[in-house]
């Protein structure tokens, strides 16, 4: 085995180290005479080039007190990637019994009186779907948050958004036959919206059956022979069988959020049985759900709130000790393990220097989603 002179490669290395320095050094000293001697040429001048290419500073892009006169490239403001994600609450079916006739809470999944001699639940049952049950009914399943994780890790497709559009109102014509119109709020477009998912089912059809339980449900309850799972919900008129979604974009950092909303009384409108007339060769079996919203929303601080809120119910609590990072500095690489909890905090813009320059990189505060959980990335539990 050979034996590395430590010395002799430290001493190496210096002085190629000089070496560079005195060739940066003289390079750097000709090329000052050089513009001193000849053209002269300063850093203003080279800007002056720059700009007649289209290529500005960044404090030189003025948006609200200058006029452009020309096209110019914009990589500061640029939006590179982005990326979304979708939670669903869950609703809150009267699947499973809540509390035994003592009135203790049930910890195990028993179908309630109403479904025990129903043949789709019962099946399901008996088949291990419990779990997958389980996430439409928030009562019994606090445990492992108030999110239908299955469906936020199987979909495939963009959330659309529908676009807010307000009518117009005629005022009566005067004695020439003019009239003038009023703009009318936009409210309508926010209410009774229609859209459609898809999601890769796996090939023990979760993702169907967990919308075939709720069809299956929903027929019940039309013909009022299910109840609620709490009385409360028929005092307050509260809606169990209908759930909500929040949508968010975000940056390519993975976690500045540029968009957000939400959806408040979610309901699937349709079973995909048709995904079954012609199975897919390839493995990947893609079902398409629609659905219905009562109102939709974007941009309030009130979606934020409401977010975090639900995040907060997570077995997993937001803290410095449980958060996930995105990012492993020390080995270069993106972390991509599983996480349990999100949770939105609110960041300042900051300040940085670009070419030698300060330059404000977020001039805006910006919210951030924020990952946390317990789990030990060195272990397999």
């Amino acid at each position: 085995m050979a034996i590395i002179n430590t010395t002799t490669s430290t001493t190496s290395k210096n002085n190629t180290e000089k070496k560079q320095t005195t060739i940066d050094n003289e390079f750097d000293s000709k090329y000052y005479s050089f513009m001193k001697d000849g053209n002269e040429t300063s850093d203003k001048d080279i800007r002056n080039i720059m700009r007649n290419n289209g290529l500005y500073r960044r404090k030189d892009m003025k948006l609200y007190n200058t006029f452009y006169r020309h096209p110019r490239l914009d990589p500061y403001n640029m939006l590179p990637t982005s990326r979304e994600y979708v939670f669903f609450t869950k609703p809150d079916l009267h699947i499973f019994r809540r509390l035994d006739i003592q009135g203790e809470k049930v910890t195990n999944f028993k179908l309630q009186p109403q479904l025990e001699d129903n043949g789709v639940f019962k099946d399901l049952i008996e088949r291990g779907y419990a779990i997958t049950l389980s996430q439409l009914q928030a009562s019994v399943s606090k445990n492992t948050g108030l999110f239908m994780n299955l469906l936020t890790n199987r979909k495939t497709s963009a959330l659309d958004l529908t676009d807010m559009q307000s009518d117009s109102y005629e005022s009566a014509r005067n004695y020439y036959g003019t009239a003038i119109n009023y703009r009318k709020a936009s409210e309508p477009s926010d209410e009774n919206v229609e859209f459609s998912i898809e999601f890769e089912d796996t090939k023990w059809l979760e993702v169907y059956l967990l919308f075939r339980a709720y069809d299956e449900y929903e027929k019940l309850k039309w013909y009022g022979k299910i109840c609620p799972p709490r009385q409360e919900y028929i005092w307050w008129k509260i809606l169990h069988d209908q759930f909500g979604i929040f949508k968010f974009i975000v940056a390519e950092d993975g976690e500045t959020i540029l968009h957000w909303s939400q959806f408040w009384g979610v309901y699937p409108t349709n079973v995909p049985r048709s995904a079954f007339s012609d199975m897919p060769q390839d493995g990947h079996m893609k079902i398409t759900v629609s659905f219905k919203a009562q109102f939709v929303e974007d941009m309030n601080i009130n979606t934020i709130a409401d977010f975090n809120a639900i995040c907060m119910q997570s077995p997993v609590k937001p803290s410095d000790s449980t958060l996930s990072k995105l990012y492993d500095f020390d080995k270069q690489r993106m972390i991509t393990d599983s996480v349990q909890t999100p949770f939105i905090v609110r960041a300042s813009g900051n300040n940085a220097k670009d070419f030698g320059t300060s330059d404000l990189i977020n001039k805006f505060n910006t919210y951030k989603l924020k990952w946390y959980t317990n789990f030990d990335r060195d272990t397999d539990d």
